[in-house]
């Protein structure tokens, strides 16, 4: 019987600040195209410590009233830099009190805070955190 790889574990976390601003980031592992922090979780970790462990190493925030928000699959993703990946997302809602941005330019080039509204205007927002910010916004995740 061949071998598989098995699936990875990535925790995300969709972002506000104080004004209600949602941080966005651009990956160079997703073609440059917008989206939020985060990555994979380690063996004996917390779903909420990889969550706080990975938004501190990508980005210098530091999280708050973090719940958890929703979950994909992400099975050979077309625009991701490796081609033969099985990704289970589990993605959170936290806010933070900082703007300043520490960015790891491995994960993220360039940032910005946005209105959740105004994000979906970017030309080169990831589709599938498009849908889960009009998700956000649908259900009044944030206030």
């Amino acid at each position: 019987m061949q071998h598989s790889p098995s699936p990875k574990i990535i925790v995300s976390c969709f972002i506000f600040n104080n004004q209600g601003e949602l941080f966005l980031m651009e990956s160079p592992k997703w073609q440059n195209q917008y989206l939020i922090p985060g990555g994979h979780l380690e063996y004996g970790e917390t779903l909420t410590d990889c969550c706080r462990r990975e938004v501190k190493e990508e980005t210098g925030l530091n999280l708050y009233q973090l719940k958890f928000f929703s979950y994909l699959d992400g099975i050979k993703p077309p625009d991701y830099f490796r081609k033969n990946v099985h990704f289970v997302y589990l993605y959170f809602i936290a806010k933070t009190k900082s703007n300043k941005i520490i960015l790891d330019d491995r994960e993220g080039q360039a940032h910005l805070f946005v209105k959740p509204k105004k994000s979906l205007s970017l030309n080169n927002l990831h589709p599938e955190i498009k849908k889960l910010i009009q998700k956000i916004i649908k259900e009044k995740y944030v206030r």
